[in-house]
């Protein structure tokens, strides 16, 4: 599950369900707000629906299967942070 807070975290209600596997990081695209990336123990995933469903996403990473942090940027850019490095993912 992963969860949102509106009051620097004094509460958390479940915004969505993760995509299966240890989550480390989630970031949103800021032009499409029902697009949300996942940084994971598995790879990173990408939800078209606001987090209902997931799919993975690791074209661009080089073969690394675990993501510590993803980052979009103003362009929709997705980079997401590896034991290997800092790649832009590929077929967003």
């Amino acid at each position: 599950m992963i969860y949102e807070s509106h009051d620097s975290c004094d509460t958390t209600e479940a915004f969505s369900t993760a995509p299966g596997v240890s989550v480390n990081s989630v970031a949103f695209d800021p032009n499409k707000p029902d697009v949300v990336y996942a940084g994971t123990d598995g790879g990173a995933y990408v939800s078209f629906d606001g987090g209902q469903t997931w799919g993975q996403v690791n074209e661009g990473l080089l073969g690394a299967t675990v993501v510590y942090s993803i980052a979009v940027d103003k362009d929709s850019n997705v980079y997401a942070a590896t034991p290997y490095g800092i790649f832009k993912l590929e077929g967003k």
